[in-house]
C-alpha cells in the first residue's frame, strides 16, 4: 500500500515530517518515497525518549527466538532454533506458525520487493518467502558444510550472505532475490555476523576470529574485498552494524572471556575505522540506527545504550530485565516501538508509552509538494539544513487528495555569515536595480511551474 501525502510548510531540497498514527501502524520500518512517480531519496527515523520502559511480548513457545523482523506488510516475524517462523499482526499479542522446520534458523533479511524475505540456517539452507513470511520453501545450500550466519540486502535483487566455517568463512552473492548464489570471498576468519550496504557500490561485513575480529571493506559492489580494521587479540568478536548515513558506519564487539566492549567508527562509510571502550560487560551484540544520528546499542549482559550525535558519544538507557545474561539484540522499529530480543533467558521486549515517533526525511524535487510513500528500499542521501513540513492530509495513493498553494518563501531559508536566517521577502539586482521577487518558477520536465502553485 502506498500512500499519498499532502504537505504543508515543504520547501525544495530536505524536508522532515513526522508520520501520522495511522500511517506509520502500516508501513514497516523501511519507507520509500516517490515524487511524480520518480523514486526520491529519503530516510526514515524512529525515536523515543531515553526514561520509556519496556514491556515483556509473550513468545509462541520456550523455544530460542533467533530472529526479530518487520515485514513488508508490516507485521512482526520471529524465527527460532526448532527452524519455525511466526507472525503477528498485534504487536506480538498473538502469534501463528507460518513455517515448521527443522534446522535453526540464524538470519533473515526483508527484501522490501514483492514479499520476498530470505532465512539463513545453521546447517546452510537458504529458505526463501514469496508472501511477506506467511510461508517458506528451502531454495538451496550453497555452501555444504557452511552455517548462514548473515544476510545483507545490497537492493535490486542484490542480496550477500555471510558464512560460518572454522578458518574458512565465505561471502556469498545472489543476484536473482536469493534464487541462486556463488562465491565472491573465502576469508581466514570463522564467521561473519553481519553485511551491510553503506553507499551506492560500498558494503562492509564484520567478522569472528580467535586471534581478534575485524571488518571488512568492498568499494566495488562486492567483487573484492580488504581487511580495513582488526579488533585487538582480546576482541574475538565484531558483530552487528548501522548503517548511519553520511558515510557513519557504527559497529559493536567485544570478548565474553575478559568483559571488554567496544565500538567502532567509519565517517568514511567503512574504509578506515577507530574504535574506543564503551561500558565494562562482555560485548557488544548489536547496534540500530533509528535515524537522525540517533543510534542503539545492545550489550551482554542486558544493557542498552544510546547515541543522538552519530556514535560520538554513549549513554546508558539502563537494565531492561536484570535476569538477563545474554544481553540484547536491538532487533526492529515496528509500528513506533523499539523490539529487543533477549538470548538468556529467552525473552522478547517493545518499548511501553506513548512518547515514540516516527518521522521521514526526504529531499523534494520542488513544488507542488505532494509525495507518495510506502515500504521499500529507500535511496540514501546525505541531508542538508532540514525543513520541518507537516501533513495536512492524506489518501490511499489510488484515493483523493488535495495541495493547497502557499507563498512561495514558506520555510525557506539562506545562509548569512554562517547562519540560517528565515526568509520573509526577496529582491533580485537586475541591471544593476533591486526588483521585488513575487512568484518563483522552476523548470520540470521541460515545462515551467510557478513553485506554490
Amino acid at each position: 500500500m502506498r500512500y499519498k501525502l499532502k504537505l504543508s510548510g515543504a520547501s525544495p531540497g530536505t524536508n522532515q515530517i513526522i508520520l501520522p498514527d495511522e500511517i506509520a501502524n502500516h508501513l514497516g520500518p523501511n519507507i520509500a518515497v516517490w515524487q511524480r512517480g520518480r523514486q526520491v531519496p529519503a530516510v526514515s527515523f524512529n525515536m523515543f525518549h531515553t526514561s520509556t520502559s519496556f514491556d515483556e511480548v509473550t513468545l509462541p513457545d520456550d523455544i530460542l527466538t533467533r530472529v526479530v523482523d518487520a515485514t513488508e506488510d508490516a507485521e512482526l516475524l520471529i524465527g527460532n532454533s526448532n527452524g519455525d517462523f511466526y507472525k503477528s499482526n498485534n504487536e506480538g499479542e498473538s502469534w501463528t506458525q507460518t513455517y515448521s522446520g527443522s534446522d535453526e534458523i540464524r538470519c533473515a533479511t526483508v527484501l522490501n520487493h514483492n514479499g520476498i524475505i530470505l532465512a539463513g540456517t545453521y546447517n546452510g539452507t537458504i529458505l526463501r518467502s514469496t508472501n511477506n513470511g506467511d510461508s517458506f520453501s528451502v531454495q538451496a545450500t550453497p555452501v555444504s558444510g557452511h552455517r548462514i550466519y548473515s544476510l545483507g540486502n545490497f537492493g535490486g535483487g542484490k542480496v550477500f550472505a555471510g558464512t560460518y566455517y572454522a578458518n574458512g568463512a565465505k561471502i556469498l552473492y545472489s543476484d536473482d532475490y536469493g534464487l541462486n548464489w556463488s562465491t565472491v570471498y573465502t576469508s581466514t576468519q570463522d564467521g561473519f555476523w553481519d553485511i551491510k550496504k553503506t553507499d551506492d557500490t560500498k558494503l562492509v561485513a564484520s567478522s569472528q576470529e580467535d586471534t581478534g575480529g575485524g571488518i571488512y571493506y568492498s568499494s566495488n559492489s562486492g567483487t573484492s574485498w580488504t581487511r580495513v580494521f582488526s579488533a585487538p587479540s582480546s576482541y574475538i568478536y565484531v558483530f552487528e552494524m548501522a548503517n548511519m548515513g553520511n558515510g557513519i558506519v557504527l559497529a559493536g564487539g567485544g570478548n565474553y572471556t575478559t568483559n571488554t566492549t567496544f565500538i567502532a567508527r567509519s565517517t568514511d562509510y567503512g574504509a578506515s575505522w577507530t574504535s574506543s571502550l564503551v561500558g565494562s560487560g562482555a560485548a557488544f551484540w548489536s547496534v540500530y540506527n533509528a535515524g537522525n544520528g540517533i543510534a542503539y546499542a545492545g550489550q551482554i549482559p542486558g544493557v542498552l545504550y544510546r547515541t543522538v550525535d552519530w556514535g560520538q558519544n554513549w549513554t546508558s538507557v539502563g537494565q531492561v530485565d536484570t535476569t538477563s545474561s545474554a544481553g540484547y539484540e536491538v532487533a526492529t522499529f515496528h509500528r513506533k516501538k523499539l523490539f529487543l530480543r533477549s538470548g538468556d533467558p529467552n525473552k522478547l521486549y517493545k518499548s511501553s508509552g506513548t512518547n515514540a515517533i516516527q518521522g521521514l526525511q526526504f529531499i523534494s524535487d520542488g513544488a507542488p509538494f505532494e509525495i507518495e510513500i510506502g515500504t521499500g528500499t529507500s535511496i540514501p542521501f546525505e541531508p542538508k539544513e532540514a525543513n520541518s513540513a507537516e501533513v495536512l492530509d492524506w489518501r490511499p495513493a489510488a484515493g483523493t487528495y488535495w495541495y493547497f498553494p502557499r507563498s512561495p518563501f514558506y520555510a525557506m531559508k539562506v545562509k548569512v555569515n554562517s547562519t540560517w536566517k528565515q526568509v520573509a521577502d526577496m529582491k533580485v539586482k537586475i541591471a544593476g536595480e533591486w526588483k521585488e521577487v513575487t512568484g518563483v518558477w522552476h523548470k520540470q520536465a521541460g515545462s515551467w511551474n510557478k513553485v506554490g502553485e
